[in-house]
């Protein structure tokens, strides 16, 4: 078949193909795109990534096989094939839980938001309240030579109850002054996590989950470890100070960033937290004329 021939033959075949293709099948195009687009996402820099692709490698050897018509190993691998679905819910049980949370979570969190949410001035009061307890937190004792390990989760719209439960209930207003106390090294609940709902301290002392990322930096405590664990099972934002260094880490959506100054934490808690910055700037300039 010769170019000109091949040409005259396939307007046609797609003139035909276009001219059934319906508004129901582009949908269903779309649906599939999105639908693997979001699973791609998710899995890309997990652990669940590697699996997915070694599953891939012994679909695409099934293939092959069969075509070839090699028995013995279509044999083998159609077994293996036959408790994937099970295998799969074992293996991606963490991704599967958290990928649910957060698709149940999405269509409401405009209507809670309405329910529960304060105000954007107590939350940028909030935010200044974190910043300036981590600012003295991170300086260096020189008695000790080191700095106020903190490790403080910021509520979103993941509901953390559970969470709170594990430690203190508190249910107190913020302040700079509260935040240090509670991890100060003689205070009773210093090693745990500070659980912040609804702009107010909720409760203290309380056990995160560790980190499920086997390839993070063996140079990361305990908190650290814990920030992160929290932020792979929840949209909380995660404020970690290193007793060590007094270095300012930031743990969110399953990543940890480091090295930040005071300025730049609050710049980050305040896109985090608030939607709208410009609200805050409004309702401040307000309050300075």
């Amino acid at each position: 078949m010769n170019i000109k021939s091949f040409f005259e033959n396939f307007f046609p075949f797609l003139k035909e193909e276009l001219s059934s293709f319906s508004f129901t099948a582009l949908l269903d195009i779309l649906l599939l795109s999105v639908l693997f687009l979001g699973i791609y996402q998710f899995l890309h820099d997990r652990r669940a990534a590697n699996l997915l692709a070694g599953l891939l490698v012994l679909f695409v050897a099934w293939v092959i096989v069969s075509f070839l018509e090699m028995d013995a190993t279509a044999y083998l691998l159609d077994r293996v094939f036959d408790v994937g679905i099970i295998a799969l819910i074992v293996i991606f049980r963490d991704e599967i839980r958290t990928v649910l949370e957060k698709v149940g979570d999405r269509p409401w969190r405009g209507l809670r938001r309405l329910g529960d949410d304060k105000s954007a001035e107590e939350t940028f009061a909030l935010i200044s309240a974190v910043c300036d307890a981590v600012g003295d937190m991170r300086k260096v004792d020189p008695k000790t030579g080191e700095s106020t390990g903190a490790l403080i989760v910021l509520e979103r719209t993941t509901k953390l109850g559970d969470i709170a439960a594990t430690g203190t209930i508190l249910d107190a207003a913020p302040s700079a002054t509260a935040l240090q106390a509670l991890f100060y090294k003689g205070a009773p609940m210093h090693d745990g996590a500070v659980i912040i709902r609804n702009n107010r301290i909720a409760s203290a002392g309380c056990m995160l989950p560790n980190t499920t990322d086997t390839s993070i930096s063996q140079d990361l405590g305990a908190r650290h470890r814990a920030a992160l664990g929290m932020s792979e099972v929840s949209d909380a934002v995660i404020v970690v100070v290193s007793e060590e260094t007094g270095t300012v880490s930031i743990a969110c959506d399953g990543i940890m960033t480091r090295e930040y100054s005071i300025r730049g934490l609050k710049m980050v808690l305040t896109e985090k937290l608030l939607r709208k910055r410009d609200r805050i700037e409004e309702n401040r300039d307000k309050n300075e004329n």
